[in-house]
């Protein structure tokens, strides 16, 4: 999935496919006016993501004939951490992607980690590496996902070099449980109206786990 272009998305076909909806989410993501929302910076994330995002996604999807729909908070039977959006597909009802959505920069609070995008009790990439995100209902690692971050200070470019100095840390770190490497860093492949990078993990059981990172700005500087 490495090779994964946006400008491929003229030549895809609806289907269920992990590179169906990448493609669908770099068009509609594309294409989103928070301005057109009762929305407010500081609200809280899952206003967003339940109240805005979800619908929006559904809605494009259920437009463009897509065979899959969005669900907000997805279960599964082997933990009680449920990713924020699953991805699910209309022939069988499988959970296919998954998204995890973070607020740049954390909201301030006696329990929340600065680096939460990455690490700590809350952790999305962490979550991923720890299979308590990215995985079905039977809690099976799904190979491919993605975290969408809302960016509310500063600017693409500040929150990747940010991201990716948080991950060399945790590199540098001894961990027994979870292996991080610098091969953990984002790669950067369109910064434009929404930012895309992506990156590669060794997840807890060394199964290899792909994640894409959409980013949207909640703000103009």
């Amino acid at each position: 999935m490495a090779s994964f272009k946006p400008n491929d998305f003229r030549n895809t076909i609806p289907n269920t496919t992990s590179k169906s909806v990448l493609l669908f989410l770099y068009k509609v993501l594309n294409g989103i006016n928070l301005n057109n929302y009762d929305f407010e910076i500081g609200d809280r994330e899952s206003l967003l993501t339940n109240n805005i995002i979800v619908p929006y996604l559904n809605h494009k999807a259920n437009e463009d004939n897509f065979q899959f729909t969005f669900n907000s908070n997805p279960g599964n039977k082997m933990n009680q951490s449920n990713v924020d959006i699953g991805v699910v597909t209309f022939s069988n009802y499988k959970i296919i992607f998954t998204i995890e959505c973070k607020r740049l920069p954390t909201p301030k609070g006696s329990n929340r980690c600065e680096k939460e995008y990455v690490c700590g009790k809350l952790g999305g990439i962490e979550r991923f590496k720890r299979n308590t995100h990215g995985v079905d209902i039977y809690g099976n690692p799904i190979k491919i996902n993605a975290m969408l971050g809302y960016i509310e200070m500063e600017d693409f470019e500040y929150w990747f070099e940010k991201i990716n100095k948080w991950i060399e840390e945790k590199a540098q770190q001894e961990n027994s449980e979870l292996i991080w490497t610098n091969n953990d860093k984002l790669r950067k492949k369109e910064f434009n109206k929404i930012a895309i990078s992506y990156s590669s993990h060794k997840r807890i059981d060394l199964s290899n786990l792909k994640l894409y990172h959409f980013w949207i700005k909640l703000c103009d500087n």
